[in-house]
């Protein structure tokens, strides 16, 4: 696109030559299949059938079952999660975007996608006032977004996507803050520029995660629509970002304030969000408050308040219950080899009606 700027001088060409090739993009939407939980979920089991086949077919899955969706006899899937109340949440509409646990996920998706919008579009169109000529400026900008499209991939598989959206949006907040306290002549301008270029490389990195989140918090009746509305309102901070710029010329370094304190904000945010790397999507609002409960960075300070153990705990218990059934027949498991060689003659005595504790007793009793 820099390349394509220093030998088209004339704007209006310029765009027209950038808009053809997504012109031809518009042709794929009539390959692009639906998706099989919005189908399931609004009742359409038979295209969603023909969905999930077509796209077994084209990966080559060996003995796919068919049908794939399994029907009870009153036409609903068991496996779909397809029940009455979310096709009521389906029919709500986007009245369902603000109630229950899902409107913290419209709230919070909708400032992180504004805060977004705000430092990307206010990195890019500011390089030309950095150092060296405009068009050296635009291609180191685009330059860094080729890292930042691969490098949170790697990121997020491997600590999920909470954690590194909020170490990517303060960093970009803090590239931002070097900008404005760095004078422009130091290392003539090349030290700013090169916290700018910084602080863009961070924005990017945080498109993934803000993009898995916003997909995978909403649950499926709403999915699309409130993907569609956080982004909508998001778009906000797109629409505000050349306002901001011209308003440096009143306030210096105002854009860049607010764009580092939405960053700042939009970190803390996802304090309120739980984790989604690793877990279904939630199907309705009750699966989502589940996430909520449990899966947030402090949802083990609200199981202890609840009288609830904590899901280390959980985990311990799990563990602790496997290892000790190998040497005790009390846990439930199978007797190690030494219990069996002790207890090879003893005769076995049935458990009474009066409960564990006293079969533990008697079996306590026979083994003295």
């Amino acid at each position: 696109m820099a390349w394509l700027a220093y030998w088209i001088r004339d704007w209006r060409v310029f765009h027209a030559v950038l808009m053809t090739p997504s012109l031809l993009t518009m042709a794929f939407i009539w390959f692009q299949p639906e998706s099989v939980r919005w189908l399931a979920s609004v009742g359409r089991y038979e295209e969603a059938e023909k969905c999930m086949q077509k796209v077994a077919k084209f990966n080559k899955v060996r003995d796919f079952p068919n049908p794939g969706l399994n029907a009870t006899d009153g036409g609903e899937l068991s496996e779909s999660g397809a029940t009455t109340e979310v096709k009521k949440q389906q029919n709500q509409g986007i009245i369902q975007l603000f109630r229950g646990p899902v409107y913290k996920v419209t709230f919070v998706t909708s400032w992180m996608w504004t805060s977004f919008f705000l430092a990307y579009f206010g990195f890019g169109l500011t390089t030309g006032s950095l150092a060296s000529d405009p068009y050296t400026n635009f291609f180191l900008s685009g330059l860094v977004e080729l890292p930042g499209r691969v490098i949170p991939m790697f990121i997020i598989k491997r600590f999920g996507n909470l954690l590194p959206l909020m170490t990517f949006q303060i960093s970009s907040g803090l590239c931002m803050i070097a900008v404005i306290v760095i004078p422009s002549s130091v290392g003539d301008g090349w030290v700013t520029t090169s916290f700018a270029l910084l602080g863009k490389l961070f924005t990017i990195c945080a498109f993934p995660a803000i993009n898995v989140i916003n997909a995978d918090l909403f649950p499926t009746p709403v999915r699309t629509l409130g993907q569609g509305f956080s982004q909508f309102v998001g778009n906000i901070g797109s629409i505000a970002t050349p306002l901001l710029i011209y308003m440096d010329k009143f306030v210096p370094n105002l854009s860049l304030i607010v764009m580092a304190s939405a960053s700042f904000i939009s970190a803390f945010l996802c304090l309120l969000l739980p984790e989604t790397n690793g877990h279904v999507q939630p199907e309705s609002s009750e699966d989502l408050a589940e996430l909520f409960r449990t899966k947030r960075l402090f949802s083990n300070r609200q199981r202890a308040k609840d009288g609830l153990p904590s899901e280390e705990a959980d985990m311990d218990m799990g563990d602790s219950q496997h290892s000790g059934g190998a040497d005790t027949d009390m846990g439930g498991g199978l007797p190690s080899e030494g219990a069996d060689m002790e207890n090879k003659d003893a005769v076995p005595i049935p458990v009474p009606h009066g409960g564990e504790e006293n079969a533990g007793f008697e079996m306590g009793d026979e083994q003295v």
